[in-house]
């Protein structure tokens, strides 16, 4: 028989194909056998197998890409940890926070990469996760390796396989520094007018004075 593989670019053979097809083809007993026709057979349907394999892992790696490209756009922090605590996942917005390369987060944990106090503060929170195996939402307010010093409003969740055992706290953390500076704003001038101010609502009652 004659096998042939058809690519939908022009380019060379690929090697794992080539491989493939060149095993069968030497492996295959002369035809006028007995038995050669099964075995060719079963060397077709090896390599149409084996190359199934092949077009689903190259899908697969393309929709991991597709997928880590909407988290990296996200302006949101996106993170995922194993239930040790070190980190399985960061996204772009992470690194340019922190500053430190994605690389260095993969297998390490906050106690190696940040401040003690902020380091103390997210293990304690993965721990209420691990323990509740509940969503948890908490309000993280630390200093960076730089000095900046940030707020961010964190929901954390786990996540479970087919069995439903919790393997990994995933995180998703917006910053809210900003937000929190001019209430802080407000509220001082508030606090520190020399004239009264009140807020009264439509239905002719104050609800708030100074």
């Amino acid at each position: 028989g004659t096998f042939a593989v058809y690519r939908r670019q022009p380019g060379p053979p690929d090697p794992q194909a080539f491989a493939l097809l060149s095993g069968a083809v030497s492996a295959a007993p002369d035809p006028g056998a007995s038995g050669g026709g099964q075995r060719v057979a079963g060397a077709a349907h090896l390599i149409r197998v084996a190359l199934e394999h092949q077009l689903a892992e190259e899908g697969l790696r393309a929709s991991e890409a597709r997928f880590r490209d909407v988290l990296d756009a996200s302006p949101a922090i996106v993170y995922l940890k194993d239930l040790s605590g070190r980190y399985q996942f960061v996204n772009q917005r992470l690194v340019e926070v922190v500053g430190i390369p994605a690389a260095q987060w993969i297998g390490r944990t906050a106690r190696d990469l940040l401040p003690d106090a902020l380091a103390t503060d997210f293990e304690r929170n993965d721990a209420i996760v691990r323990e509740t195996l509940r969503p948890h939402q908490v309000e993280e307010r630390g200093q960076l390796p730089n000095g900046r010093i940030v707020s961010y409003l964190s929901m954390q969740f786990p996540l479970f396989d087919r069995d439903g055992a919790a393997y990994a706290i995933c995180g998703i953390s917006t910053d809210i520094t900003e937000r929190l500076a001019a209430l802080e704003e407000r509220d001082y001038l508030w606090n520190n007018s020399p004239d009264p101010v009140c807020i009264a609502g439509f239905d002719g009652y104050l609800h708030q004075l100074n």
